[in-house]
């Protein structure tokens, strides 16, 4: 049996290439994540996915099968206006602190980030401050797969709540969307939740999805929690953990 190992900006990149390499499909090999990959913190220190794939005899069977989870369409560089019915936060005498150092903080890295001006709406329900981010070129705050919208989120929330500690306001988590970014991953992630396990059910096989974060773990566990013939369990070590879906023996 051949083994080759790839690399690629994604694991499945890398995939794809050793697809290519191997000339067979996905379901006559067997694919090792080794290395996810990372473009760093804010893009600072980028390392490219890494995978070992073994072509498969003729006789073998694949115990479960690797699914790319699907972006959203929306690239890095996307330019669209701000919705019209989208209302910013007016920051006047009347915001809280917190609000007006998450507003402060986040205009000025949009700009030094390259994403020009932009609109901020924060809203408060129940404990966590909800910052909507909207501009026309907010793509840049995104980042592969929303890794640099995680790492700003990381740092508003360090940002706002240093500043809580210097005075009297509880601490409040603080949620970042840039773009409408997360509700389409969210969506994204549901679909394909379901099309992978009607193709489980459909096959009788298991399939393993990709790594994915803990966030994007617990929608396809959501998703398919009440979806029958399936179950779903999470395996593996960060930053390898992925999800399972797993086709339920029938009892006779």
């Amino acid at each position: 049996m051949k083994t080759i190992e790839c690399i690629g900006k994604t694991v499945a990149d890398a995939i794809e290439s050793g697809l290519l390499q191997l000339g067979l499909s996905q379901d006559q090999v067997t694919t090792e994540v080794l290395d996810t990959g990372s473009k760093g913190f804010l893009g600072i220190g980028t390392r490219m996915a890494r995978v070992r794939m073994t072509a498969l005899a003729a006789s073998d069977e694949t115990p479960a099968e690797e699914a790319p989870a699907e972006e959203p369409s929306y690239e890095e560089t996307v330019s669209a206006p701000v919705p019209q019915d989208f209302v910013p936060t007016v920051v006047d005498d009347t915001t809280d602190e917190t609000t007006r150092a998450v507003i402060t903080f986040i205009t000025g890295l949009a700009q030094r980030m390259g994403a020009g001006e932009v609109a901020i709406a924060a809203t408060q329900e129940d404990d966590i401050l909800k910052v909507q981010v909207e501009g026309e070129h907010v793509g840049a705050l995104i980042g592969h797969r929303g890794e640099t919208l995680d790492a700003i989120q990381l740092l508003t929330n360090l940002t706002a709540n240093q500043l809580r500690a210097e005075s009297d306001e509880k601490y409040r988590r603080i949620s970042v969307d840039v773009g409408g970014y997360r509700r389409r991953r969210e969506e994204t992630l549901e679909k394909l939740a379901r099309r992978l396990a009607a193709k489980a059910l459909r096959t009788h096989r298991n399939v393993v999805l990709e790594p994915m974060n803990s966030y994007e773990r617990r929608i396809i566990h959501a998703t398919l929690t009440d979806y029958e013939g399936v179950t779903t369990v999470s395996q593996g070590e960060e930053p390898n953990r992925h999800v399972v879906i797993t086709v339920e023996r029938r009892r006779r």
